[in-house]
């Protein structure tokens, strides 16, 4: 199969051989000597009789049960899209409508935007600059979160000296996961704590009306 995949030399032929790559799934990308690019999904996919297969279901019947796979033509692909510009990055690939469940379980978008950002910068890219992108520290989910402690600190009544000295550090962050950098250390961690106490909050509430009920059904 990979020798017909060296040895494609259009579109059509590329995606005729990836037509025969059974498991695991993959996302694979084109691109020839005149400039086309394309993407294409790949892989075997079940057609489930009913459900999408995130969670375990009787198999004491056929209510559940494969019914076949999604025609490879019928996988998500692309050629030359309008934008010039193709990126996965584990995120979502099928749009909205499409008729087949492939997956529940997508990556957040936030990898494949900080790509696309990059590239749309209308640039023209180098072989250094393409390595320089693969080999990315910068994140835009933390670079988010960071703006949204530094807001949430500038507008508190009552912050300490030490939360402002982290804003601080936090404020003018470009969002690089440097070893280096305490930036992302206070982002990470403020995310983490924001996240426990989120969670704990709402436990203690969940608990505490289970307390109360079970009051109330003993007083029944």
């Amino acid at each position: 199969m990979f020798f017909d995949v060296n040895s494609a030399e259009n579109w059509d032929q590329f995606r005729k051989a990836f037509s025969a790559f059974g498991a695991p799934g993959q996302n694979v990308m084109y691109g020839d000597v005149d400039g086309h690019i394309g993407y294409q999904a790949t892989g075997r996919v079940p057609i489930r009789a009913s459900g999408d297969g995130s969670l375990p279901v009787s198999g004491g019947d056929d209510a559940h049960e494969w019914k076949g796979w999604i025609p490879f033509d019928q996988m998500p692909h692309v050629y030359d899209p309008p934008t010039g510009i193709l990126a996965t990055a584990n995120g979502r690939i099928t749009p909205d409508g499409y008729r087949y469940s492939i997956s529940t379980d997508w990556d957040a978008p936030w990898r494949t935007d900080r790509i696309y950002r990059v590239l749309e910068s209308g640039k023209k890219f180098s072989q250094a600059d393409m390595l320089a992108l693969q080999m990315d520290v910068s994140s835009t989910y933390d670079r988010f979160c960071a703006d949204k402690f530094v807001y949430a600190v500038d507008h508190a009544a009552t912050a300490s000296d030490r939360a402002k000295r982290a804003v601080d550090i936090l404020r003018d962050w470009d969002g690089r996961m440097s070893a280096d950098s305490a930036a992302p250390m206070i982002e990470t961690r403020a995310r983490q704590e924001l996240a426990r106490l989120l969670l704990e909050r709402n436990w203690v509430r969940r608990r505490m009306y289970r307390v109360r009920l079970q009051w109330q059904l003993q007083e029944i």
